[in-house]
């Protein structure tokens, strides 16, 4: 698996691609880059042409610039199927989520279907919890890897975006905490699979009926499982993925 590098809108973008069939893009959580998705990356990989890349505040690509909000990381997508000539299937987990629902909604000529892993986008509450929940996993993850020889693929990808992007972090959960993005899933007319965990620590259960009340065509799968059920059902959630869209 070779990391390469483009640069879109004079920013420096590093992505991977990996695999063999139709093409299918993945975006990734928040104050993480696709590193700490590579059991998902890797299971799909087996069935598609997986595209993977780190936005602008994570992992090696350019900080996020002073003015950037979702639809500029909308734009961006855009700007990178259409740089690297692919018509993808595409995909996002949590912070990721959200960006593919803008992408989809925004730019739908170029991609195919959705498929979102525990996205954020329905209108909550402030989510303090929710940070607190991920600074503890964040904690968790770190006391674990510390002493270890041979460190988690999470935890060096989390030392990577802590040195390089730690200011970025605060615009990140800003954001995740304002998205109420129900127009523009509404506005989705392509099948969209939606994968959730029920015991989900970060966006509450109510958040998955409103998301999987406002796609016009959405199937919905409700897994045992916590946020990053994705990845730690990764074997399951693509024979799912694979039943649903591969022709």
């Amino acid at each position: 698996m070779k990391e390469e590098f483009t640069q879109i809108k004079g920013l420096d973008i590093e992505y991977i691609t990996l695999g063999s069939g139709p093409d299918f893009l993945f975006l990734h959580g928040g104050g993480v880059s696709y590193r700490s998705y590579f059991p998902l990356i890797n299971e799909l990989a087996k069935h598609f042409r997986v595209w993977a890349f780190s936005y602008p505040g994570a992992g090696n690509s350019s900080k996020i610039p002073k003015r950037w909000e979702l639809e500029n990381y909308a734009e961006l997508v855009s700007e990178f199927v259409k740089k690297l000539r692919i018509h993808p299937i595409l995909s996002g987990h949590s912070f990721g989520g959200a960006i593919a629902i803008k992408t989809k909604a925004s730019h739908p000529e170029h991609f195919k279907e959705l498929v979102l892993f525990s996205p954020a986008g329905a209108k909550m509450k402030k989510l303090n919890g929710a940070i607190l929940y991920v600074i503890y996993s964040d904690f968790r993850l770190i006391l674990k890897n510390i002493f270890r020889k041979n460190k988690s693929d999470a935890y060096r990808d989390k030392i990577i975006n802590l040195s390089k992007h730690f200011g970025d972090l605060s615009k990140v959960s800003d954001m995740f905490n304002s998205f109420d993005l129900k127009m523009d899933m509404m506005s989705v007319k392509d099948k969209t699979l939606l994968f959730w965990g029920k015991d989900d620590g970060v966006l509450p259960i109510k958040s998955f009926e409103v998301i999987k009340q406002s796609f016009s065509d959405i199937k919905a799968f409700l897994l045992d499982g916590k946020h990053r059920v994705c990845v730690d059902k990764a074997e399951e959630v693509v024979e799912d993925i694979v039943r649903e869209l591969k022709p």
